[in-house]
C-alpha cells in the first residue's frame, strides 16, 4: 500500500493485536496518507511510521497519542484548525520533521501531556527548523529545569490571529534563532523564551499589553 485514503465523517478505531504488539497498518510502507476522518487508537504505539506525506480533513479533530511517532520520513506537516488536542509523543522522535504549521482555528488547540512525564510532549526529539503558529496554543507550562515540547526549533513565526503567546512554549529551546510575532499578540506568557540562549532576532509587529515575568531571561 502506497496511498492510503479513508473518507467519510464517521470514527474509526485502530486496535493494539496484544501478542504482535502490532496495529492495523504496522509495517505497511504507507507513503501518502490522507485522513478525512477521525482515528481513534487504543494504545500508544506508532501507527504510520512510513508515511511521507500526511492530509487532515476537516472532520479530524484530534491526533491521537504516538499515532506517528518514529517516523523518519515525514518532512513537512500541516495541522488544520479542525483539530482540538494533539495527544502525548504523537510525533516524537520523527527526526526529519523540519516545517510544521498550524492552522488557524477559533479555539485553542491543545499540545497535551503525559501525566508521567510532564514537559514531554508531542513534537519531542524533532529538529524544526520552522514552526508557523496561527492559532493560540494551550500547552502544559514544563516544570522548572525541562525544556518546552517545542524546544528544537529554529525560527519561528506567530501569525496575526494568535493573541498570545502561552507560558513557558520554547522553553528552554537552545537552537531558536528568530521569532517574529504577528499584529495579534497582546500577552506573552511567563518563561515562554527563557533559556533561548540563541535567539538573536526578535520582532515585535504587535501592541502587546501584556509581558509576563522571565519572559526572555
Amino acid at each position: 500500500i502506497y496511498t492510503l485514503s479513508l473518507h467519510d465523517a464517521l470514527p474509526i478505531s485502530l486496535s493494539l493485536e496484544w501478542y504482535s504488539g502490532t496495529v492495523g497498518f504496522d509495517n505497511c510502507p504507507i507513503e501518502e496518507l490522507n485522513l478525512y476522518r477521525q482515528l481513534n487508537a487504543t494504545r500508544k504505539v506508532p501507527h504510520f511510521k512510513y508515511a511521507r506525506t500526511v492530509h487532515f480533513g476537516s472532520s479530524v479533530t484530534r491526533i491521537e497519542s504516538a499515532m506517528f511517532s518514529v517516523n523518519e520520513v515525514l518532512e513537512r506537516l500541516v495541522i488544520p484548525g479542525s483539530v482540538s488536542s494533539i495527544g502525548p509523543y504523537a510525533f516524537k522522535n520523527c527526526t526529519n520533521l523540519k516545517t510544521v504549521k498550524f492552522e488557524y482555528g477559533p479555539e485553542k488547540l491543545h499540545i497535551v501531556s503525559d501525566n508521567y512525564d510532564s514537559g514531554l510532549n508531542s513534537f519531542n526529539y524533532t529538529s524544526l527548523d520552522s514552526l508557523y503558529i496561527e492559532r493560540n496554543l494551550n500547552i502544559t507550562a514544563p516544570e522548572s529545569g525541562k525544556s518546552s515540547a517545542i524546544s528544537k526549533v529554529k525560527h519561528v513565526v506567530v501569525g496575526d490571529k494568535v493573541t498570545e503567546i502561552s507560558e513557558g512554549l520554547f522553553r528552554g529551546s537552545t537552537v531558536l534563532e528568530t521569532v517574529y510575532i504577528g499584529k495579534g499578540v497582546e500577552k506573552i506568557g511567563e518563561n515562554a523564551f527563557i533559556g533561548c540562549s540563541n535567539l538573536y532576532s526578535v520582532i515585535l509587529d504587535c501592541p502587546i499589553t501584556t509581558i509576563e515575568s522571565d519572559v526572555f531571561s
